[in-house]
């Protein structure tokens, strides 16, 4: 199975299984909605929109919080909600 199978109409995609929907800040598996903080939404889908190539701290910092100091743990914390989650939801915890 692709791990990144296909985006719906409302933005929502489906990846590992895992249904993403970033109008309700959601992560659905087996019908269980988990919610998760917009910034952690945010950085989930860019890093989904970016898959093919290399994406920076810099990079997130300049496109997901333009103009705002932020630390280095903002984003740690971000992306260690996301890999949690795929790691206690999926089999193939290839992204993150």
């Amino acid at each position: 199975m692709e791990a990144y199978q296909r985006e719906l109409d409302d933005h929502s995609f489906v990846m590992e299984g895992i249904l993403v929907k970033p109008s309700t800040n959601e992560l659905i598996i087996d019908q269980h909605a988990t919610l998760v903080e917009d910034k952690v939404m945010k950085v989930l889908v860019y890093l989904v929109k970016n898959r093919t190539r290399i994406v920076t701290r810099e990079e997130l910092f300049s496109n997901l919080w333009p103009g705002v100091f932020v630390t280095q743990d903002s984003l740690t914390r971000c992306i260690s909600i996301i890999r949690k989650f795929w790691n206690d939801h999926s089999t193939q915890n290839k992204w993150f």
